[in-house]
């Protein structure tokens, strides 16, 4: 319904905007980098769905954890879905 709708408009998507990641649940702020990949997986196959390959995401707060976290999850995405780009951009405050 997305994709025809997009169609019809004439328009195009060139990327996406997925949640953080962060190595944290959203809703409880517990440390579970596996639980935040497999949300960031689900936001990514949506994005694959509406026909894009470019995702866009953020990494966590500026600590060692939350940058262990942001090296690993990306490795882990890019491995088990090597056919997008991931595009990582910074936050405020944020180097």
């Amino acid at each position: 319904m997305v994709r025809e709708a997009l169609a019809d408009a004439g328009l195009a998507l060139t990327s996406l905007n997925i949640r953080n990641l962060t190595g944290r649940k959203a809703d409880s702020d517990e440390h579970d980098l596996a639980y935040n990949l497999r949300q960031l997986e689900w936001d990514i196959h949506l994005g694959r769905a509406l026909g894009l390959s470019s995702i866009n995401t953020k990494g966590g707060e500026r600590t060692d954890e939350a940058l262990a976290d942001l090296i690993e999850g990306v490795n882990t995405l890019l491995n088990k879905i090597p056919d997008i780009s991931l595009i990582l951009g910074n936050q405020k405050d944020n180097r």
